[in-house]
């Protein structure tokens, strides 16, 4: 059995990810899920609201690194000339001046592998975010 490929073209370049095997993907999603348990167990309720749709840009530097060195190890640039060369042996100057497009190959890369995940974690975020505003709300009674 072979992992699943996808490609989308991005900005001037076509990608082809391969989606992440099961243990990488779980070091990924472990990854993921303390970020959104951080924002719940701080009682954030806006920022518990907001945590999947704009996940990236509260990423540091060392976590972003972490997620294209993964990514990239994945991915390859489908040229024109029929050559796929993976994008980890690219990395150093493919995104060279062209970051936004390297965000938004981040993002994909984050949507084809982990969008069930996201899913889920909505699903279950919203109770507890509601959880959390109703008994904020409601003052102790004497």
């Amino acid at each position: 059995m072979t992992l699943r490929q996808v490609e989308k073209t991005i900005g001037e370049h076509r990608y082809r990810t391969t989606l992440l095997d099961t243990f990488t993907g779980i070091n990924v999603a472990t990854r993921i899920t303390t970020k959104v348990g951080e924002a719940l167990k701080a009682g954030d309720v806006e920022h518990a609201e907001r945590i999947l749709g704009d996940f990236l840009a509260k990423l540091t530097t060392d976590e972003v690194r972490f997620y294209v060195d993964v990514f990239a190890k994945q991915t390859e640039i489908v040229q024109a000339d029929g050559k796929t060369p993976f994008l980890k042996d690219n990395l150093l100057f493919h995104f060279s001046g062209r970051y936004g497009e390297m965000i938004a190959w981040l993002a994909w890369c984050f949507e084809v592998n982990f969008a069930d995940f996201f899913a889920m974690v909505r699903e279950r975020a919203a109770p507890l975010v509601m959880q959390m505003v109703v008994s904020k709300s409601v003052s102790p009674s004497s």
